[in-house]
């Protein structure tokens, strides 16, 4: 359950750092969280077969893993020219290139935004397995002002049919999601969703529902998200 308020946000130019008020019902997932790099898994990674034939056809390139899932999190090198008549053809033409190497489903990547700056463009993906959205699954193509790949990350599900069944309605989610607060308001469902939740060297997929709550404790409004288990009923 994260606790989205944004009127109990305060920024602060002090060290760039962002603070907000603590809520006791919080629970933020290992999703929602920087972790720090594994430096000698991630150099195992980078010396697999995979990652070594993608360097010798373009040498000079440097990755960061996901350790979750063993996908580029994020990887940059020296321009890469592709084929295509605009950025979104290009991208897409790269991405289809990089499926059968790295076992990402193509097919499940949406394109979902395309931002430029001055010194490229930007283009996004969202994930969408079996019809549901994948919580923070996201690819996105780099290319520079002469429309060559210059990076990209692969925060995706890789491959594979995820199985989990659906036992928990919508009604029983939001009653689930509402349960220890005081003065439920209002509820909103955005849903199911797919919920990657990083397990070490390797993620352990969830089917939640997505419910949004509207609290007033007190005086005082609040706002949730929170993830119900569409198998368990657990509130994750």
């Amino acid at each position: 359950r994260l606790f989205l308020l944004a009127s109990l946000l305060t920024f602060t130019a002090w060290d760039g750092v962002a603070q907000h008020r603590s809520d006791a019902r919080e629970v933020r997932l290992p999703i929602t969280a920087a972790r720090m790099p594994d430096r000698p898994w991630q150099q195992h990674m980078a010396e697999a077969p995979v990652w070594r034939s993608f360097i010798q056809e373009h040498p000079g390139w440097q990755v960061e893993f996901n350790e979750g899932t063993g996908l580029p999190h994020r990887a940059y090198g020296p321009p890469i020219a592709v084929p295509g008549a605009s950025p979104e053809q290009r991208a897409d033409d790269f991405l289809r290139s990089l499926a059968e190497r790295f076992g990402i489903p193509w097919n499940e990547l949406q394109r979902s935004a395309l931002r430029a700056t001055s010194k490229g463009v930007f283009v996004h993906y969202e994930q969408v397995r079996q019809g549901i959205p994948v919580i923070a699954g996201h690819a996105m193509v780099k290319l520079d002002a002469q429309q060559r790949v210059i990076a990209f990350a692969l925060d995706v599900l890789p491959v594979g049919a995820s199985t989990a069944q659906q036992l928990v309605d919508l009604p029983q989610a939001v009653a689930i999601a509402a349960s220890g607060l005081e003065q439920v308001e209002r509820s909103e469902s955005m849903g199911l969703r797919w919920l990657p939740i990083p397990a070490g060297r390797s993620v352990d997929v969830r089917l939640v529902w997505d419910v949004r709550i509207e609290n007033r404790d007190k005086e005082r409004p609040q706002q949730y998200q929170c993830w119900v288990d569409a198998t368990s009923g657990a509130l994750l």
